[in-house]
């Protein structure tokens, strides 16, 4: 075909679907449809939608400056698709109710990947969860939700693809080969180990997020089954060195000294630890601490009464004098 027989093929393509959305533009218009007359709209948007893609890639070919708005009709497309399907949905929910589906959880929101390879497997399962197994969108839809949840260089990678069923495994494959490194993977765990920011003071509170942030990249790592031959030495080398002084010469006093060291004995140390600054400070208890001068005078009296009755406590008498000497 010419240059001028594809403009105008496209054209009336467009026009074909400006109908159709005329007729399901607002969600009440939608409702007014039956679920049969809504489906046969549907794929005829899709079909449709599908033959304006291979028209425009058909006139880049011959005048690669062609000024037609691609993104503006992707995106009226799509919001029309996504009203028909709320619509299909809401009625499939209606008709296949069961007692249990009055109970309305918050939707799931799928995070935007960045390209930070310590977030592609969570985000990789959620996606592939709520998306990639969904059988009521087709391969165009999932493109296109794929392109929404990416930005930075995921998106670059896969943003020039042709909107089309074809596209949309090449481009789980794209970001796949690209971010399922499993050695890239080890290194950002690790690094993170390296970064974690060192304990100045033992507080329950300091305690208990450093347990959890080593728990979270152990975990990670575990899931990469990296080659752990001296796993538990190297990582608790790192470990020691994030925590103050004296906790990890307590951890070292306490430990049976005639076993190896593990990273679970290690962060079971740390949590017992924890636990017994929260039972020692009454401020976890709801208890209100006395006022430093109360506490202040409160431990004079009592330096002052144990030294009055000749206590051999070398601290106290000592005290005691030096308060007399005052």
């Amino acid at each position: 075909m010419e240059l001028n027989e594809l403009i105008a093929a496209r054209g009336y393509v467009k026009g074909t679907i400006t109908r159709l959305t005329s007729l399901v533009s607002t969600p009440q218009s939608v409702k007014n449809l039956s679920k049969e007359n809504l489906m046969a709209k549907r794929q005829k948007l899709i079909d449709s939608f599908s033959q304006y893609e291979k028209l425009n890639i058909k006139i880049l070919t011959i005048q690669p400056e062609d000024k037609e708005n691609v993104e503006l009709f992707e995106e009226n497309y799509y919001n029309i698709i996504s009203v028909i399907d709320q619509e299909l949905n809401s009625r499939d929910n209606r008709n296949h109710s069961a007692p249990m589906s009055k109970l309305h959880l918050p939707p799931i929101d799928v995070p935007i990947f960045s390209g930070k390879f310590s977030d592609y497997v969570p985000f990789k399962n959620l996606f592939h969860s709520l998306i990639d197994q969904n059988d009521s969108i087709d391969n165009v839809q999932k493109l296109y939700y794929l392109r929404s949840y990416l930005k930075n260089e995921p998106l670059d990678l896969v943003k020039n693809l042709p909107l089309t069923s074809e596209s949309y495994s090449q481009a789980i494959k794209i970001i796949e080969d690209r971010y399922n490194n499993k050695h890239k993977l080890v290194n950002e765990h690790i690094c993170l180990l390296l970064d974690l920011k060192p304990i100045t003071k033992s507080t329950a509170v300091n305690l208990r997020e450093f347990v959890s942030n080593v728990k979270q990249q152990i975990s990670a790592l575990s899931n990469l089954e990296p080659n752990v031959s001296f796993w538990d030495a190297i990582i608790l080398c790192i470990l020691y060195r994030k925590l103050d002084a004296y906790t990890s010469r307590a951890f070292q006093m306490e430990r049976d000294a005639t076993k190896e060291p593990t990273i679970n004995t290690f962060l079971e140390y740390l949590d017992k630890r924890a636990l017994a600054l929260e039972n020692a400070d009454p401020g976890f208890h709801g208890q209100q601490r006395q006022p430093q001068k109360e506490q202040g005078n409160a431990v004079g009296r009592m330096v002052a009464y144990t030294a009055a009755q000749e206590s051999t406590c070398l601290y106290c008498a000592a005290a005691y004098r030096a308060a007399g000497a005052a």
